[in-house]
């Protein structure tokens, strides 16, 4: 139990160490300040379901604000990822601060190519967990999640750098009543969570229900967060494939 003062100062201390990077998400920002420097977010969703067109946006939004941008991939090509990037935000005008690299798979590779950037990124999104792997002394490339997560907390740390980790949630929102994603569906959850700063799940019914509206309602679940726990209600734009920032509303 603590007394409210201390959790006034606990939460200043938090804003004042873990500067906050805007997402283009004004709910987003304003109930959790989701990306963080400093610190490793992780944005989870059933494959299909648009984690990486909302991670897109993300990217987007922060490199047009001026801040430099790195996206890893080994799930997307270089053209993909840029294809992704545009379509999530049509207007967007700062490619130059955009960084696309889809050869590095290997959580210490991925680490060196970007501490070699100068000056620095703001924000590196890691895509995903699941296709990561480290080099083992035989030389072999082992999928080790907690390693994965330690090495990216330590650089996101050491850095002063947003790390957005993106991964395909288990199968159990399939068979769950009403599809509620929890942080138990992340894969390794129990031996990862130690060194995830905040999590933030994305549930959009209509994907279960085969909705072929062009607007649909989503939910972005994020818990737990560095400071706070919120559902931030989101639009999904089907017929482009993107998350709506304003401007409408769901009939």
């Amino acid at each position: 139990m603590k007394r409210m003062d201390t959790v006034l100062l606990d939460m200043m201390t938090v804003n004042e160490n873990f500067r906050i990077l805007k997402t283009g998400f004004d709910d987003i920002d304003r109930e959790t300040g989701y990306l963080r420097r400093g610190c490793v977010s992780l944005l989870g969703s059933r494959p299909g379901m648009g984690e990486r067109a909302l991670a897109a946006q993300f990217g987007a939004n922060t490199a047009g604000n001026g801040g430099r941008v790195v996206w890893f991939s080994i799930y997307n090509s270089a053209i993909q990822s840029a294809r992704e990037i545009m379509n999530a935000q049509p207007t967007f005008r700062s490619s130059q601060n955009i960084f696309l690299e889809d050869r590095i798979a290997d959580v210490r590779g991925l680490r060196r190519a970007a501490e070699k950037m100068k000056p620095k990124p703001e924000l590196v999104i890691v895509d995903g967990l699941r296709e990561m792997y480290r080099v083992s002394k035989s030389g072999r490339a082992v999928y080790d999640a907690p390693y994965i997560c330690v090495t990216l907390k330590d650089f996101a740390e050491r850095h002063d750098i947003a790390v957005l980790l993106l991964c395909n949630l288990t199968r159990a929102p399939i068979y769950r009543q009403f599809h509620i994603p929890l942080p138990t569906d992340i894969p390794k959850w129990e031996k990862i969570k130690k060194y995830i700063d905040i999590v933030a799940l994305l549930h959009r019914r209509g994907y279960y229900e085969c909705d072929s509206s062009d607007i649909q309602g989503a939910e972005l679940f994020i818990r737990p967060s560095i400071d706070s726990c919120a559902n931030v209600h989101l639009l999904w734009d089907s017929a482009h494939a993107r998350f709506l920032t304003e401007g409408l509303t769901l009939k």
